[in-house]
C-alpha cells in the first residue's frame, strides 16, 4: 500500500525536495525548474515564455519566467526548489524567477505579481533571498509568512528580523524594514510606512496562507502528485 507523505501548506516535508532538487545554477545562469503547481482549482493557468496560456495542472513544473494566473473564484499552491509555498489568490497573475546573482553570490527568487494577492511562506536559506515584487514596491524576505498585495505586506511570522524590507520602485522611493504583526504599505508618492496588524489584516493573512487563528491549517485535502522518476506519491495540503 501506498505510504502517504503527509504536510501541511505551511510544514514542507523532504519528497517534494527530491522531485524538484537540482544543484544550484551556475552564477548567472537560470534555473530550469524554481517551483511546481502543487495545487490548481477551478480556473488556472499557466504560460511559458513567448508561448500562450493553457490550462495548469497538478504536478506541473514551473520554469524561470513562467506565469500563473487564476480566475475568479481559484487559486494556486505553488511550492519553489527551496520549499517556499505561495498560493495564489483569485483574480491573481504572478511570474515566477529564479536564477543565480552574480554581484552577490546569491540564489535569488522572485515572484513577480501583476494583480491580485499572494499568500507565502518563505523558507529561509543562508545565500538565497527571496522577492516579492509589483509595478510599485519590492519587498525582500527571509524565513516569513504573511501577505503580498502588491503596494501592501503583511507579516504573521518570521525567523527573521527584520521580516522583510519593503522598497518603493517610483517618485520617493523610500524603503521600511517590517517585523512580525506589521503591515508595511506603498503610497502613490513612493513613500512608505508601517503600522501594527489590524485584526483585519491578521486575518487576510491567514486566510492567504491556508492558517487558522491558533496558526494551524484549517482544513487538509489529499492531493496526488508523479515524481520525475514515475513514482506516484499523496500530499496533505491546506484547503
Amino acid at each position: 500500500m501506498m505510504k502517504k507523505v503527509f504536510i501541511a501548506v505551511l510544514a514542507l516535508v523532504t519528497f517534494a525536495d527530491a522531485a524538484l532538487s537540482k544543484e544550484a545554477p551556475a552564477v548567472g545562469e537560470k534555473a530550469s525548474e524554481v517551483a511546481i503547481v502543487l495545487k490548481a482549482i477551478k480556473q488556472v493557468d499557466y504560460r511559458e515564455t513567448d508561448k500562450s496560456w493553457s490550462k495548469a495542472q497538478r504536478g506541473q513544473r514551473l520554469n524561470s519566467g513562467d506565469d500563473i494566473r487564476t480566475g475568479e473564484g481559484s487559486f494556486s499552491i505553488l511550492r519553489f526548489i527551496d520549499g517556499t509555498v505561495i498560493r495564489v489568490r483569485e483574480k491573481s497573475e504572478v511570474k515566477v524567477r529564479g536564477e543565480k546573482n552574480p554581484k552577490l553570490n546569491m540564489y535569488d527568487k522572485s515572484v513577480e505579481l501583476s494583480v491580485g494577492k499572494v499568500g507565502f511562506n518563505v523558507k529561509k536559506h543562508q545565500n538565497e533571498q527571496f522577492r516579492f515584487t509589483s509595478p510599485t514596491a519590492v519587498a525582500t524576505i527571509k524565513g516569513t509568512s504573511g501577505i503580498w498585495g502588491g503596494n501592501l505586506l503583511i507579516i504573521t511570522e518570521s525567523g527573521s528580523s527584520p521580516a522583510a524590507i519593503l522598497e518603493a520602485l517610483s517618485g520617493l522611493k523610500q524603503r521600511v524594514e517590517i517585523y512580525v504583526g506589521e503591515t508595511g504599505f506603498v503610497n502613490q508618492d513612493g513613500s512608505v510606512g508601517k503600522r501594527k496588524s489590524s485584526k483585519a489584516d491578521l486575518e487576510d493573512a491567514k486566510d492567504a496562507t491556508g492558517l487558522g487563528e491558533d496558526g494551524k491549517s484549517k482544513k487538509k485535502v489529499i492531493i496526488k502528485f508523479r515524481t520525475k522518476e514515475g513514482d506516484l506519491k499523496e500530499v496533505e495540503v491546506a484547503k
